[in-house]
């Protein structure tokens, strides 16, 4: 379990400055050091349309990089 924390923690100073820059909103709002990053909360926080996956949507309004950092942050 500590090994997964310290995961979740290197993932959140990794990536925080870049998230904030992509998505405009801190990634603490998402990320919990046990759990990861939720990616539930974060695609009601985006409002992604029905029938539309958050990859897809991501892709649509933000581009591939920033599609390519939500994954970065599942792993």
């Amino acid at each position: 379990m500590a090994d997964l924390i310290r995961h979740n923690k290197e993932l959140l100073n990794q990536n925080r400055s870049k998230f904030q820059n992509t998505f405009g909103i801190p990634l603490t709002r998402f990320m919990h050091p046990l759990f990861g990053f939720d990616v539930v909360s974060f695609d009601s926080w985006l409002n992604v349309p029905d029938g539309v996956s958050t990859a897809d949507h991501i892709l649509a309004t933000k581009g591939q990089e920033a599609l390519t950092l939500v994954e970065v942050l599942l792993i």
